[in-house]
């Protein structure tokens, strides 16, 4: 979960840093100020944290840094659709986009596991890493696998589409992005049981009760 997000010369965002609250955030602002940006901006990170964090978890294996620039700069065109990575800096003349993202635990931030990068305006599809996750200087993983794959809800009605789409996704030129591509997949997934089926339940029942 995010904890910090700061952003320097980056799509609509010239320099802002921004902490997020352990709760519900609403981002509010007029059209065209940045507002999807922002939410599909730490939507592409949180993305690739995870997937590093289940790997250091479950398969004992540390994500390289090429991996890293490599990974972060393909999250960031499959959700934002650019003709190449640069074009994601705000100003078009020699401008270098810098990124950093601290998750939050148990609502607290963890500077360990900062994620930082950054981009020229010539970039095509490689981000330079400039800090990574420690996940091995941490005493205690366990609280961490209490932090989930992110899923971004867009505007669209994804429900009355996701049967089949992914396959039509990954074969056929559509103007989705990755963001509508990974919450299809987790549509796909079975409902769960048990402690964890419950504290969904939880979540969910204020949602059906505005819809009634």
């Amino acid at each position: 979960m995010l904890h910090t997000l700061q952003i320097k010369n980056f799509t609509r965002f010239s320099d802002v840093q921004l902490e997020f609250s352990p709760g519900l955030n609403v981002i509010i602002g007029d059209n065209g100020t940045g507002k999807s940006h922002l939410l599909s901006l730490g939507y592409a990170i949180e993305y690739v944290w995870h997937r590093a964090q289940q790997d250091y978890l479950y398969r004992a294996k540390n994500k390289d840094k090429e991996s890293w620039q490599r990974e972060l700069a393909q999250k960031l065109i499959a959700v934002f659709r650019p003709e190449r990575l640069g074009r994601l800096c705000r100003f078009q003349q020699r401008q270098r986009a810098q990124v950093s993202m601290i998750p939050r635990c148990l609502e607290h931030p963890i500077p360990q596991l900062t994620t930082s990068f950054s981009f020229f305006v010539t970039a095509t599809e490689k981000v330079k890493l400039e800090q990574s996750p420690s996940f091995s200087a941490l005493k205690f993983l366990e609280p961490i696998k209490q932090i989930p794959l992110p899923v971004f809800i867009p505007i669209k009605e994804v429900l009355s589409f996701y049967p089949g789409f992914q396959k039509s996704y990954e074969e056929r030129e559509l103007a989705f992005s990755a963001i509508d591509y990974d919450l299809c997949q987790a549509l796909t997934a079975a409902p769960l049981r048990g402690k964890r089926a419950q504290q969904v339940a939880k979540l969910v029942a204020p949602l059906e009760d505005m819809d009634k």
